[in-house]
């Protein structure tokens, strides 16, 4: 063999292996933070199951946050909710459970419950929101906000433009309520923040009337099959 052989057979055989490491770090990289950001952040994580394998009962003094293992906040990484939302689900899967005992099937059902309806409460801003505001006990109940007439006029006008609106008009309308609220959810989750729970639930009140009319653009967007 040839030296130019050689030369050429390091060359390649060095590329392939700087190659190799480079993919095997990113990926180490890639694993390594989402592992500590996912244990870090699931500390309150519940465990579902006894020591010996048996389901638990769903403890008394119960909420969704510590369910999913995140703090107790407007603020959430909505990523990881669907991370643990999902592995919930795998360890609660009827298949698990179908040579088990009544009682452990009856719990598995309970559980299975309570995930979704934690799920449902904190994956969007409203719902997260509104049950942030009962775990404060300060709920969004009727009689307790008073809305503006003004805001409650524009409400109604909205109201009355989708009605009569065109797919066009539907289209800046959704864009239109879209921004809106997500600068209703900016103001909340400050509010929040800072511990102003009655102004955040002033803000919550108003984004409520908001979000039901983007619902009725969505039900519209839907039914025009606009993307």
């Amino acid at each position: 063999m040839t030296p130019e052989f050689f030369q050429l057979f390091y060359i390649y055989f060095f590329q392939t292996m700087l190659s190799l490491r480079f993919k095997s770090i990113k990926c180490l990289h890639f694993r390594g933070s989402n592992f500590v950001r996912f244990a870090s952040q699931n500390k309150g994580f519940v465990d579902l199951f006894e020591p010996e394998g048996g389901m638990k009962a769903p403890p008394k003094e119960f909420d969704h946050f510590k369910l999913f293992g995140l703090d107790r906040s407007f603020n959430i990484d909505t990523v990881l909710l669907a991370q643990v939302y999902k592995s919930l689900q795998r360890q609660l899967h009827p298949d698990k459970f179908s040579l088990k005992s009544t009682e452990d099937k009856q719990l598995s059902d309970t559980w299975s419950s309570l995930v979704n309806d934690g799920y449902n409460s904190l994956l969007k801003p409203l719902p997260r929101a509104l049950y942030l505001l009962d775990l404060l006990e300060m709920p969004l109940q009727e009689g307790t906000i008073d809305i503006e007439p003004t805001f409650l006029m524009e409400m109604m006008d909205l109201n009355e433009e989708i009605l009569e609106a065109d797919r066009d008009e539907i289209i800046s309308l959704g864009e239109d309520v879209r921004n809106r609220i997500g600068g209703y959810v900016e103001k909340i989750e400050a509010a929040f923040k800072s511990g102003k729970i009655e102004e955040a639930r002033d803000e919550v009140a108003h984004m409520k009337y908001l979000t039901n009319i983007l619902d009725k653009i969505i039900q519209i967007e839907t039914d025009l099959e606009i993307d």
